[in-house]
């Protein structure tokens, strides 16, 4: 991955090679040989997430009325472009406002299908778009799902409490845009330098025991994906497969914030929100 596709706030997709049944639930997927790989030099989740890329019949330049079959990263592109354009439409409609860009982001890394090893990885990102998971998220806001657009401000500590709905997994998630870094790689070779500036963290807990987001180590970009501190990521989530009860979800931030604060966005799914069905 070069240039602007390791942009820390921007969506990098990957092409996919799916396989759809005729309800449209996705079966399979495999990354395209055609999509480049990450990481980023400071480790960071790059591809973001994936799109099917491979033989999608489009509107082609032949003609006014003319359509073709093609394949590569940019059928992958346009097609989450448009369906991200669609859940903003879906949002506006629902609650009369749009939303940020950072929680347009985080919700669709947060409901991607998962096709590999659980957890991200440098060849599809967090997997591959599901606009009818990001869509359900956002119609049952306050009843299964929280999406939350809030500030920290520097010392800050950011607490809510949800109890697992014990149906699905429980998953919680931040998503901000980061403030432009002071550093400039100026030629060095595999400069791991990280350029996250505003470093936010979220963990879950749930007596005594502590819950860390995904991350990946660059150094060994082909393992799989573990839970730890993630220093690298303006992104990250927090997956619990068995939830029961109620959990603590906590944001912080490491340092002092550039500009003294960070908006961010909190997207939780597989929560207990109200008793009304």
């Amino acid at each position: 991955l070069l240039g602007f596709a390791v942009s820390k706030n921007g969506i990098t997709v990957a092409g996919a090679n799916t396989r759809i049944d005729d309800k449209g639930e996705l079966k399979s997927a495999t990354v395209a040989s055609y999509s480049s790989f990450g990481p980023v030099d400071d480790g960071r989740i790059k591809p973001d997430l994936a799109g099917d890329g491979t033989a999608v019949f489009a509107a082609s330049s032949y003609g006014n009325q003319s359509y073709d079959s093609s394949t590569g990263t940019s059928m992958a592109t346009p097609g989450v472009t448009g369906s991200l354009l669609l859940l903003q439409q879906y949002h506006e409609q629902l609650y009369g406002t749009y939303m940020k860009a950072a929680t347009l982001k985080g919700l669709a890394l947060h409901t991607a299908d998962d096709v590999a090893a659980a957890g991200p990885d440098y060849k599809m990102g967090w997997g591959v778009l599901n606009v009818k998971k990001a869509a359900e998220v956002l119609k049952n806001k306050e009843y299964s799902s929280i999406v939350n657009e809030a500030t920290l401000t520097n010392g800050e500590v950011y607490t809510i409490t949800v109890k697992a709905d014990g149906n699905q997994p429980l998953l919680a998630s931040i998503s901000w845009t980061d403030p432009k870094g002071e550093f400039v790689n100026r030629g060095n070779l595999n400069d791991a330098t990280a350029a996250l500036t505003n470093d936010l963290d979220i963990r879950i807990t749930k007596d005594g025991k502590t819950y860390f987001p995904w991350k990946l180590n660059p150094a060994k970009a082909a393992d799989k994906a573990i839970k730890g501190d993630n220093l690298v990521d303006p992104y990250e989530r927090i997956d619990i497969g068995d939830a029961a009860g109620e959990y603590t979800i906590t944001v912080t931030h490491k340092g002092n914030l550039v500009n003294g604060a960070q908006d961010f966005s909190l997207i939780v799914s597989g929560a207990e929100l109200t008793q009304c069905r």
